[in-house]
Parts: C-alpha cells; structure tokens; sequence
C-alpha cells in the first residue's frame, strides 16, 4: 500500500517509539497534520508559539533521555523554532524538528511564507535535511534520530516541501539501519590513553573531578561516583552537571566559576590534576584561561574530538563514550584516600562560606528556593530560566536523582522555564515538575499556560517576583557603577489575577512564614498553580549583602578607634573605611562599608550615635547610595603585555598616571565592584604595589542622610592633617 510522504513521516516517527509531538500547524505543514489526526499513537500537544514547541521537546529530552520531536510550519513558523533548537545545541540536547516548506516549484520564488530554514539552522543543527523526494522521507527520519541521539547529542532539522508531505506517495520501507558512511560515534577509547589517564590520577595528591553535561547524557552517574569513592577524589559539578551526583553526597562540592562556591575556584587553582568528564570548559567556568588551574594537569575525557584542547590544553585528551571510558579506566584506578587534600579542602570552605542564607525579616529569594527544595523532600525536577533565580536555584536546591535540574546553560534563553517544565512533566508524569522562574522570563513565555491547562499537565510555577531583570540589573551594580538603565518592570501584571483568569490556583506569598505552606499547598493541588513570591529586589545571586554608614564625627585623637570598635564588638568585619574632611569645619566624615543582616546595622548605627564624639549617623540603603573609590595600581609590564594591560585600563575608563620601562600605574575611579575586577585582571601580571581609599558614598538625589546643611559638598579622601 502506497503512503503519502505524511503518513510516511507518521509511520517513521512511531517506528523511533515517538509519542508525543510538540507543535503548532501552519499552510506548509497542514498534509502532516491531517496525517496525524489519523494515528492515534502519536499525541499532538499544540502549543501557543513555536519557540515552546522546541523548548518543551528540550524538556521532554533532558526529562526522558529520550529524542524530543517538535514540528512547525514554513516561514515563521519554522524561524520561530530557532531559539528552541540553539538551545538544544548548545546544551547537546537530542531533539528532532520536522518543518513544512512550500511546494518544490516554489522553492528560491520568495513565495509565501518561504524561508530558507536549513540555511537559517546549519550554524545551529548537528545536522539537516530538507527532503525532496517521497522516497527518501523515511531514511531521513531514520537517520535524523540515529544522530540526533548518539555520539554527542544535538538537535536534527528535517525540512519537507509540501507537495512530498501530500501529493506524492511510496511504498513504506523502513530501513534496518541509517545510511551515513562519514559518520561514526566514537565508543570506546584507545586503551593507551586510557592507561596515562590512569597513570595521572593514581600519582595526583590533589585531584579534582569536573562532571559536566557529559555524564548525564552517556548515563555514567553511577561511574562518576564509582570513581570518585575509589579513589577519593572530590567532585565539582558544572551547571549543566548537577545532579549527575547528588547533593548531599560526602565528596560533591558544588558548583565553580562566577556563580559557584568560592572555595571551588580556590580548589581548582591548587590542583594537580584536573579530571574533566563530558565538559567543555565554557567562559563561566574558567574566566581568563591561562590563569585557570595553573597547578594542574588535564585528563579531559569527552565524545566530541573538537572539545579536547579548545579552550583548555589536555595532559590526555581521551575520545569516548564517557560511560564506556570510565569503565575501562575503572580497573586501573588505585585506590586512596588523599587526607591532606581534604583537610586543605574543608580549611578552604571554612574561610570561603559560599550557601549561607543570612538571617533576614524580608524575603530572600535563596530562602524561597532552599525552603521550596526541603519541603518537597528534593524528589522534583527543577526547571529554571536564565537569571539570578537559575544560579540561586542551582546553589540552594538539593538534587537526589540525575537528571532533576533542567535549564538553558550555553544560550542562555530566558523564557526556557515554562515550555520545558511542560515537556519535562509530560516525558515523567510520575515526579513533582517546579518551573522556577523570574517574572521577567516568565513573561516571555507565559502565553503557554494554556497548554498546560489545556493538557492537564500538573506544574507547579514559583515566580521570584523582584519587579526587575534580576541579572542584568546586578551585572549594571557590579560592573558599570549602579547605571541601571532598561531594567525595571513597573507594569507587571498580578501573577495571581492571571492564574485565576486561566482557572487555576494563584498564591501570593510575601513573607518567609507563609512561604512553607505556599508550597505544601502547591504539591497537594492537582493541576497547575502558580506562587507570586515577592522578593527582595536587590539581591544578588553572587554577592554578599553590604550596608554603607556615614557618621559625622569631631576632629579630635582616639575618635577612630572608638568609633570602629563598635563594629568589632558586633562581629562585624569592615569592608571598607574612608575618613576625609568634611564640609564642616573641625569635622570629618567617616563612611563605613560593612556585610551583614540589616537589623544588626541599623542597631549598631543606634548604637554609634550614642558616642560623644559623634555628631551624626546615618545609614544609606543600597538602592539610595552613589559611593566612589580611588585606587592606584602599579602593574608590571613586558614588551608583549603592555598593550593588553593597557587596554584593560581603557575598558575601565581608567587612567594611565606614570609609565616606566617595566611599570604601568593606573588611576581609576568608581565603585568598588569596578576596582575589584580591574584588580582581579590585572594580578595574574603582577601588581608591584596598590592603594585603595575605601569607599566614599552619598545620598542619591535631593535626599539626604544627614540634615541638610551637613551634605553641603562630598567628603574627601584621608588627609594627614586629619586629627582623627
């Protein structure tokens, strides 16, 4: 019986075990749609956009291990798509799109809705194909999903013409195996290097294993810890790696790199040897790459050839599936315990906290998600967006089972959070799907709610409300002086109106006593429910929390010591100090930087303006405060780096005060996130010697901390004819 090339492409998707197609039908693709209404075996989840179409098979993917399938019309519909597959390719995700295309006579006419998709797509496929013959739609099918889901997973793109879909027809041949001479996942690796990778990690006294994506993808959580226990050997997990060990286990420490756990960097940088499995050394992992692990050798273990010596130089490269290499390498590991190692790891988290949640009466976003993991017991998938809620929740929530936190990590793509819970809860019905979102992302995407409730697909949606782009907000605070600038939301709609508007349960929690039951509810609702937490807006998903006082004191001997003694009682370590002259005669002005919870400053403000000496005190909350530092650098030069460091100074808007024949002294001038990244890119060069005044801070605008006639003119730098 002879098919059409859609009932052709119907039969070869359940032939690959398909069961679920995400998409959204359109003129090119309809012959694959009527099709579709007369299998059965293949459910359609119709989507509100493309873009959730690719998202929710990346979900369904990384939930299942198993090929995601989305689909979608010509033109749009299949640029739509886009973002969706680059996330799959970034992140190595096994995702097969099906896209209509106009008629073959159509093809290069800029007919309707044309638009060259296997171009658009080649930079962001593993591969293509656009079909133009009906008797090649079921190889390509089949050989779609062959390299969709081996070697190095990624996203396949099959594009047929509508006339194939529908007007030509064949006999249907399923072919016994895919037709790709070129192509050949490696397995396992050669046993020489496997024998040096071996020969390293028995001689290492400070290994470190990074588990990346990798071993998640080849299954190989149970040799990763295999490994790790044999021989003792501490496991950092990359973002995409978390959960390919759990959490809790004695020798997993977390996550590195700029949104990772301090004394994971530190570890990293006094290694000996790194094991890299399945990871491919991303910027957000290694910053500056000749000064990452400057101590270590590489065994860099990866399926892809072209990652090994990309970024970072392998010892020994090994090419292989991770599963297979770890357990071809397992026998030739030595056993052993690296105590010393150990000890210097756990002095390196004692002088580095990098989790805890300071004690707050508002409510901190990091308690939000640490409370929504315990109360769920860590038995959920976690699906999160891109911003502060991502690495918060990476951070604080507890990870049991691989496979459990589902997010965007090399694209980035805001608005992942909502189609990919939709696909993850439909790929595993049987566990609690969180979508952890900020309300900025989950805007993007909100419009597929309705598929959600339309299929029934029970998601419980944790919204960290902050009114804000949380992260690019921070990113404007630390790096471009507080010029905040298109990053407010002032026209948010009400979360829980919404939730009602589409039937089902909204909450809005605002303190951290309502926040537990908040959840609790959630988990014993069937069916979607959506929790407004409210947040603090300020936060930051990689900085401490910092206070600025400013007290007005007498010229007179002893005023200092008194006045930071109040600090040192309370605990408090000082940031930053700085003491100049003020605008009053025989007064100076001392602006004090510290970390600590908000009641304890406010008390210790109380506490200064009781001393004699001190006129007035005021405390500056971070969203009023403009504060400036000057810093002196003097950098050491070579013929080769004095261009680079040169233009480091110019990317800073610094300036260049004194040139010698193996110096450079740098001036710049701002706030102090701004000189602590010019200082931490300018001391792998060596800096000779530095000055840093301390922080000098304002209120922002017409207000003031102080009455009127003490803000007159801002303080200046220490003077030595200050009495104090």
């Amino acid at each position: 019986m002879k098919l059409s090339g859609a009932e052709i492409v119907c039969e070869s998707l359940l032939e690959e075990g398909v069961e679920i197609v995400f998409g959204l039908p359109g003129g090119a693709v309809l012959p694959l749609y009527g099709a579709m209404a007369k299998y059965p075996g293949l459910r359609h989840v119709l989507v509100r956009h493309e873009q959730a179409a690719a998202m929710a098979a990346d979900g369904y993917a990384r939930a299942t291990g198993r090929v995601g399938v989305c689909s979608a019309t010509s033109g749009p519909g299949a640029t739509n798509l886009v973002t969706g597959i680059a996330t799959a390719q970034m992140d190595s995700v096994p995702l097969v799109a099906i896209t209509g295309q106009v008629p073959r006579g159509a093809i290069g006419r800029d007919a309707f809705q044309e638009t060259d998709v296997t171009g658009i797509t080649l930079p962001i496929t593993k591969h293509n194909f656009l079909v133009m013959e009906v008797e090649d739609v079921a190889p390509a099918i089949k050989e779609a999903f062959h390299i969709a889901r081996t070697g190095r997973p990624g996203p396949v793109l099959v594009d047929i013409p509508k006339d194939v879909l529908q007007d030509l027809r064949t006999e249907f041949v399923w072919p016994d195996k895919p037709n790709l001479p070129g192509y050949h996942p490696p397995g396992e690796a050669p046993m020489k290097q496997v024998a040096l990778a071996a020969q390293l990690i028995n001689q290492a006294e400070r290994p470190v294993i990074m588990a990346g994506h990798g071993v998640l993808i080849s299954q190989a959580y149970h040799e990763l810890i295999e490994l790790a226990e044999r021989a003792q050997i501490p496991v950092i997990t990359t973002l995409l790696g978390i959960s390919s060990i759990p959490t809790d286990h004695v020798l997993n420490m977390g996550m590195p790199g700029m949104h990772g756990m301090a004394y994971n960097n530190l570890a990293i940088d006094q290694a000996d040897l790194l094991i890299a499995l399945g990871m491919r050394f991303d910027d957000r992992v290694t910053g500056r790459l000749r000064d990452f692990a400057p101590n270590a050798k590489v065994v860099h273990i990866d399926v892809d050839a072209s990652e090994l010596d990309k970024n970072v130089k392998a010892t020994v490269p090994v090419v292989g599936d991770l599963k297979m290499v770890l357990k071809q390498l397992m026998p030739l590991v030595e056993p052993n315990v690296h105590i010393d190692w150990h000890r210097r790891l756990e002095e390196l988290k004692a002088e580095h906290p990098s989790l805890f949640i300071r004690e707050s009466e508002e409510l901190l976003p990091q308690y939000v998600l640490n409370r929504l993991s315990e109360v769920s017991g860590g038995d959920c998938i976690v699906v999160t967006g891109v911003g502060q809620h991502q690495m918060w929740a990476a951070q604080h929530c507890k990870f049991r089972e691989p496979n459990t936190l589902i997010t965007s990590g090399g694209l980035g793509s805001m608005g992942y959070e909502v189609p990919a819970a939709l696909g993850a809860r439909m790929g595993r019905p049987d566990k609690t799907v969180w979508s952890v979102a900020g309300d900025g992302g989950f805007q993007m995407t909100m419009c597929d709610l309705a598929t959600a409730i339309e299929n029934n697909v029970d998601i419980k949606f944790a919204i960290l409300n902050n009114q804000s782009l949380g992260m690019v907000k921070q990113m404007q605070d630390v790096f471009y002086d507080h010029e905040y600038y298109a990053v407010e939301y002032s026209g948010n709609p009400d979360f829980v109106k919404l939730a009602a508007a589409y039937g089902i349960d909204g909450m809005r929690v605002t303190r951290k006593d309502e926040v537990d039951d908040a959840v609790r509810h959630a988990m014993e609702v069937s069916g979607p429910v959506i929790i407004d937490f409210v947040v603090k807006a300020d936060e930051q998903s990689s900085q401490t929390d910092q206070h600025t006082i400013i007290a007005l004191v007498e010229d007179k001997p002893g005023v200092l010591t008194r006045v930071s003694s109040m600090f040192r009682r309370r605990g408090f370590n000082i940031a930053s100090l700085a003491v100049g002259r003020s605008e009053k005669q025989g007064m100076s002005r001392m602006t004090f930087v510290v970390n600590g919870d908000l009641p304890t400053v406010q008390q210790v403000t109380r506490q200064l303006d009781k001393l004699i000496d001190v006129i007035q005190v005021s405390y500056i909350s971070t969203h009023q405060v403009v504060a400036r530092e000057l810093a002196l650098l003097k950098v050491t030069t070579t013929p080769s780096t004095r261009g680079e460091i040169m233009q480091f100074a110019e990317l800073f808007s610094a300036n260049i005060v004194d040139v010698g024949s193996t110096y450079i002294v740098i001036e710049i001038t701002g706030g102090d996130q701004k000189v602590d990244a010019l200082e931490n890119l300018l001391r792998p060069f060596g800096i000779t010697e530095m000055v840093r005044t301390g922080l000098v801070a304002m209120v922002r605008g017409q207000e003031s901390g102080m009455d009127a006639e003490n803000l007159g003119v801002p303080i200046s730098v220490l003077r030595m004819d200050s009495g104090i």
